[in-house]
Formats: C-alpha cells, structure tokens, sequence
C-alpha cells in the first residue's frame, strides 16, 4: 500500500512538457523470438512485447516445465502500458499500448521492436549464450570512452560480458509509433 501511494505521489510530481522523442525507432520488420530454456523451464520470448506461444506454433513454448515434459503452465503474457497524454491542443488522450493492437483504421498501436538491439543476420533475439545473435554494437553502450559499442562483447545485467545467469535476453522496445490516430505501415 505504501508503495503505491509513494509511486502515485511521484508521477503527479511529473508536469507535461516538451517532449524530446529517440532516435531509435521501433520497426515491424524486425519482429523475432527465442526460446529459453534454463532452471527447467523453456518459453518463448518475442521482442515486440510477449512471452509464450502466439498461436499452434510447435516451436514456440507457453512456460512448459520441467522442460521436455509437455505441462505448461501460462500459455502467454504481453506487456500493456497506458497513460493520458496532452496532445497538440493540450487535450488529455488515452494513449494504450499492448501486443496485436491496432485502431479501427488498422493502424498499429503495439509494441515494436528497435533493430539495433539485435543481429540483423538472424532470426533470434540478442541471447547471452549465442553471440551469432548479437549486434555488431550495442547503441546504449556507444558512450563507453574505453570500448564505444561493446564490439563482440555481452550486454549483460550485471555489465560488459558479465555471465551472472545461465542466460540473458536483450532487446528494446518502442512505441512511437503509437499516435492517437494511429501509424500505418
């Protein structure tokens, strides 16, 4: 109770004001998933928002454990944000972002993955364990003085090329493209 009411008392200390957006940009075209499958449980993680299987994909996973015993325990969960947002006339607008959603225009209001954060070259998510899956740099990483970019080095948790857990996943999302009228691909 006490956290809540200190994490509602601190977002009413934020006043709106001039938004500075990234430059990363949340693109479709580099929607990918992998499958973890440490501490006997195997899902599947997707880098637009979800965790879990989509559909009867008999690749993807929806938390199975132990691993190899066909029990599964959560089929999916995405990640869902909402907020009001002043617009251009400084009107409050609902402003909701979750995986698969989309306007009455079919305009896109979900989550997207930022390419950067990934090998381009392949069909995963940037993995601990597999450095064919890494980005030739990691752009948060670029302001190393000693390293810019952590070429051929793990992005990890815990820092650069620290291997604390059996495996990590990064990747990094965006909604940008999330307008109140929608973004059409």
């Amino acid at each position: 109770m006490i956290y809540i009411m200190w994490f509602s008392l601190a977002l009413a200390q934020f006043e709106a004001g001039q938004h500075n957006p990234s430059d990363e940009r949340g693109d479709p075209n580099y929607r990918r998933d992998t499958n973890i499958d440490i501490n006997r449980v195997r899902a599947t993680v997707f880098n637009y928002g979800i965790t879990g299987r989509t559909g009867a994909d008999p690749s993807q996973y929806p938390f199975e454990w132990p691993v190899n015993s066909g029990k599964m325990y959560i089929a999916m969960t995405a990640l869902a944000v909402g907020a009001e947002v002043a617009n251009e006339d400084s009107t409050l607008k609902p402003l909701v972002t979750i995986p698969f959603r989309s306007d009455q225009s079919g305009n896109s209001k979900a989550w997207q993955p930022v390419p950067s954060y990934l090998n381009p070259n392949s069909e995963k998510l940037a993995k601990s364990d597999d450095e064919d899956t890494w980005p030739l740099n990691w752009p948060d990483k670029m302001g190393d003085e000693t390293d810019p970019g952590w070429p051929g080095s793990w992005n990890g948790y815990f820092g650069k090329n620290q291997f604390n857990a059996e495996q990590e996943i990064y990747y990094k999302i965006s909604d940008d493209r999330n307008f109140e009228s929608g973004y059409t691909y």
